[in-house]
């Protein structure tokens, strides 16, 4: 009742509510809370357009995927995260069973279900990098850029269905990630009228091998049109 309280207001005073949850029952309980604070205040949701966020999203109920998709609220979704599984880490199996633990990070689902999933790295618990992202969410397997990676560099993907396509990834770096911070109108895509924000890699990455990703290296960044870093 309280943190439901505390999102109406949030709501009714114009602000986006952005909550970090792990877990099917707090996820729902999460839900419930923001479902409760837009409707409380449709006209003010509405004016200011705003975008009630979850983060993380590790464990979800397809039941609540359906919700969050129809309620409008964001993903935010670290994809390195899902190539640590409990074949990586197997005190995820000794904590939620197999069944469970291979639900981790369900990105595919989540797009599928029609919800907006903007990617990021959870720095500094995890290093900053989209390639590494990007090829995670291709991969579902650990880059040579996780901390374990020579432990487990060959471990099986328990839950390959949940492997996004490429254009799929890049938009959660890109303009999926703009439109969660209100931006997608200046940057986020290269299109006339917006901000020239982009990277020049050394390697088509629409050609190179998904496991080669990670290792790309940026030649040059643009930002705002002007060069900002170059190789």
């Amino acid at each position: 009742q309280r943190l439901k309280q505390a999102m109406i207001k949030s709501n009714e005073a114009g602000f986006n509510i952005h909550v970090h949850a792990m877990g099917d029952a707090g996820i729902r309980l999460t839900i419930d809370c923001m479902e409760a604070a837009q409707k409380a205040n449709p006209d003010i949701v509405r004016e200011k357009k705003l975008r009630n966020v979850i983060a993380h999203v590790t464990m979800i109920t397809d039941e609540d995927k359906k919700r969050m998709a129809e309620l409008g609220i964001i993903a935010s979704i670290q994809p390195v995260w899902g190539a640590d599984n409990r074949y990586t880490s197997p005190s995820m199996q000794d904590m939620f069973g197999i069944k469970r633990a291979d639900q981790w990070v369900p990105y595919k689902s989540l797009a599928d279900a029609g919800i907006i999933c903007a990617n990021g790295s959870d720095f500094p618990v995890q290093r900053t990098g989209a390639l590494q992202g990007i090829q995670s969410a291709l991969t579902r397997k650990l880059t040579p850029l996780h901390d374990n990676y020579e432990l487990f560099p060959d471990h099986p993907v328990p839950n390959p269905g949940e492997i996004v396509s490429l254009k799929e990834a890049i938009k959660g770096f890109t303009i999926n990630g703009a439109y969660e911070q209100h931006i997608e109108d200046i940057t986020g895509s290269v299109e006339v009228g917006k901000n020239a924000d982009l990277v020049i890699l050394d390697k088509d990455i629409e050609q190179v091998a998904e496991n080669e990703i990670c290792q790309m290296k940026v030649c040059e960044t643009i930002f705002q049109g002007e060069t900002s870093y170059k190789a």
